[in-house]
């Protein structure tokens, strides 16, 4: 049965275990943020944050040379670290794609459905029925209709149904379509224009028996 890979590029993980074997840490000095204290209550509950000024319109040009000085301070910090030689081909293998990669994306009852880049160096979104079951292609990713691209996918918990978020260019007109994976066809539903809430896209959940989907809609124009 195919594996789940998750592909984080590790690069942080390399720099911090490069830290702590060379000793920087031990040598840093970070540059100054002054604290102001401002204290809210939400709810009833007493919140304090002495950085809160940093996000306020008359304070953006301190802000921004202390943002400036951090960057500054990154550089140094990388400037310091030997052993660039060793460092770099492993940075460039962990960033060179794996043709045999292998991400499950979602599972309904007895079917697994997981991306594949396959022969024709098309990543897939295939359908595997049980742990020894055959293979099949669905549909070739990233998924793209007329001028239209799929920017998230949402799988239904046991019915055949896969939920797409597509946009046009420039992330235009946000709408969810519904994939038939049986099918492997669109239905005529349409829902939009949907509301953007977090960094990948809409969010969208189905309904424990698949009946509908909860997500945000967009305020009409």
């Amino acid at each position: 049965m195919p594996k789940q890979i998750i592909n984080n590029k590790p690069l942080h993980l390399l720099l911090f275990f490069i830290f702590c074997v060379t000793g920087t840490y031990a040598q840093i000095n970070y540059p100054f943020a002054r604290q102001q204290n401002f204290d809210t209550v939400i709810y009833n509950q007493k919140l304090s944050d002495q950085y809160a000024w940093m996000s306020r319109p008359e304070n953006e040009t301190e802000m921004l040379a202390w943002a400036k000085a951090q960057g500054n301070f990154t550089d140094s910090l990388l400037d310091k670290i030997s052993g660039d030689e060793k460092l770099y081909p492993i940075i460039e293998k962990l960033m060179q794609p794996n043709d045999d990669e292998i991400i499950v994306k979602g599972i309904q009852g007895n079917n697994l459905y997981y991306l594949k880049m396959m022969p024709d160096k098309k990543r897939w979104l295939m359908k595997q029925q049980g742990i020894n079951g055959i293979s099949e292609k669905i549909t070739a990713l990233p998924y793209t209709i007329h001028q239209y691209r799929a920017k998230k996918y949402a799988f239904a918990h046991t019915k055949p149904l896969l939920a797409i978020m597509l946009v046009a260019a420039g992330e235009a007109n946000p709408h969810i379509r519904f994939f038939d994976l049986g099918k492997k066809e669109f239905l005529q539903d349409s829902i939009g224009p949907v509301m953007f809430n977090d960094a990948s896209g809409v969010s969208m959940a189905w309904l424990p028996d698949d009946s509908g989907i909860i997500y945000s809609q967009a305020p009409s124009e």
